[in-house]
């Protein structure tokens, strides 16, 4: 068997819904490796999304996510509410994890759990 060209795709998320899909074929001679094209390929597709892949919104939001617009709360400070406003310490308990992703839940998260403990 002769493996005549390399395909290569992947799927990056971008946040907010988004993502970006890029791939690359690459034309083997008789004398290329297919697992060394692959590897190239791989690599074409992962530095050309770390070359062109804006951001992502959750390490850096753009301006117009970042501010409260017609009294909306943004989905960080959405969540922190929602941590700050538990009652109960089993409620509390819910958000453990997902406070460990972000300094700004965990702060909320320890506060709150201080909070409930006095």
């Amino acid at each position: 068997m002769q493996i005549e060209r390399i395909s290569y795709q992947k799927t990056f998320n971008l946040g907010s819904y988004q993502s970006q899909r890029i791939g690359v074929d690459i034309i083997l001679n008789p004398e290329d490796s297919a697992d060394e094209a692959f590897a190239q390929a791989r690599e074409l597709v992962e530095k050309y999304h770390s070359e062109t892949a804006p951001v992502m919104i959750a390490d850096n939001p753009p301006e117009q996510v970042q501010q409260i617009s017609n009294g909306k709360l943004t989905p960080e400070q959405n969540l922190i509410q929602q941590i700050e406003s538990c009652q109960e310490l089993k409620v509390l308990e819910s958000y453990r994890l997902i406070a460990k992703t972000k300094p700004e839940y965990q702060t909320a998260y320890d506060n709150t759990l201080n909070k409930l403990k006095a």
